[in-house]
């Protein structure tokens, strides 16, 4: 009981500190960027090739525009992930907010679990939505039947998501600060 009270209160201060948005909005942007790079990427390069040098490509297929998907999502989408919880409970420590809390009875365990769960959630969402966004661009775009099984691609990813979002947290509880000296 007393976890979801805490989650309710990690998921309003993740609304009014902007971590919801700035996940959303960068993860969207994933979604629609790699089908549409994969489409573009020929043709800015016969644009920016010249009489003297021609630069020759294959036709994009759906495989180029999920290849850009994985890549935003396991170098960049990552680096967010880090970024936004990594001070987590170290910021809470530092403030002193958790002080009150925990001598007012709120399990240590409960704050962990409740910033995990928090965490995992809002990386699950931002992930499916910016699958299903590079799928319903992907189709649109791409109409080929060459990447069939595009589904058992997001579980690793959501799988690693989670790990990191773990070993991140956990560095947040052994640290003073966001940056360890």
């Amino acid at each position: 009981m007393k976890i979801w009270i805490f989650m309710r209160k990690e998921l309003l201060e993740s609304w009014r500190n902007y971590h919801l948005l700035i996940i959303a909005a960068i993860f969207i942007v994933f979604g629609i960027e790699g089908p549409l790079m994969a489409k573009l990427t020929p043709d800015i390069l016969k644009m920016a090739s010249t009489s003297q040098m021609t630069i020759k490509m294959p036709d994009p297929t759906s495989v180029e525009a999920w290849q850009q998907y994985f890549k935003n999502m396991t170098q960049i989408g990552i680096f967010i992930l880090a970024v936004i919880f990594s001070g987590t409970i170290s910021n809470e420590i530092s403030k002193g907010t958790l002080v009150n809390l925990v001598t007012k009875g709120l399990p240590r365990y409960a704050i962990v679990i409740a910033k995990y769960v928090v965490a995992m959630l809002q990386w699950c969402l931002a992930v499916i939505v910016a699958f299903l966004i590079n799928w319903g661009y992907t189709a649109y775009y791409f109409p080929d039947d060459k990447s069939p099984n595009i589904w058992t691609g997001m579980w690793p990813l959501l799988v690693f998501g989670l790990l990191f979002v773990a070993v991140v947290i956990f560095g947040s509880t052994l640290s003073k600060s966001n940056y360890v000296h």
